[in-house]
């Protein structure tokens, strides 16, 4: 008899599942939890480049000493070798979208399991930066910076999870 850790193991249906979209989404909740968290850090991601770029108001954030896109976005800091930090979030969350796709998740590779748990970690590391540049140095928070770093937070958190319980690269099935 399979183990429960085996039987809840991502991407491996657990007994008595059924087959169909409700039977893929009861046995993926992992995989596509991380996919659509990736989905969400990439939808913001474009929005920030677009009022970079265009240099609009970010609609729904205040302009006042604590909440300020606009200083937190145009400070030094936010620009890092003369790239955009906006354009550097795009970069990663569609490198984490497409990572933490069915194919990313399903693939037999070790490198790409690796280069997801590599990822998020670097993502991480440069999350706590950034937040230490808004409240340390810029002393203003920008509400879609903290967004994306919540999102990159509950990824780093899955991933590193379903790292710990079923190795970088777990072992599939044959079908």
């Amino acid at each position: 008899m399979a183990s429960q850790k085996q039987a809840a193991r991502p991407g491996k249906p657990a007994a008595g599942q059924g087959g169909g979209l409700a039977g893929y989404l009861a046995t993926h909740k992992f995989e596509l939890s991380t996919l659509l968290f990736s989905l969400a850090g990439l939808g913001v991601s474009i929005y920030m480049v677009i009022e970079h770029y265009t240099q609009n108001a970010y609609a729904g954030c205040p302009q006042n000493a604590t909440f300020n896109c606009a200083k937190v976005t145009t400070s030094p800091e936010s620009v890092i070798l003369g790239i955009p930090v906006a354009v550097l979030g795009l970069a990663f969350y569609l490198f984490m979208t497409g990572i933490n796709s069915p194919w990313g998740w399903r693939s037999k590779l070790p490198a790409v399991h690796w280069a997801r748990l590599a990822s998020i970690v670097v993502g991480i590391v440069f999350v706590l930066y950034l937040v230490y540049a808004e409240l340390f140095l810029i002393n203003a928070i920008c509400v879609y910076c903290t967004s994306v770093h919540i999102i990159t937070f509950i990824l780093f958190a899955l991933i590193v999870v379903q790292a710990t319980l079923y190795g970088v690269a777990p072992k599939r099935d044959a079908a």
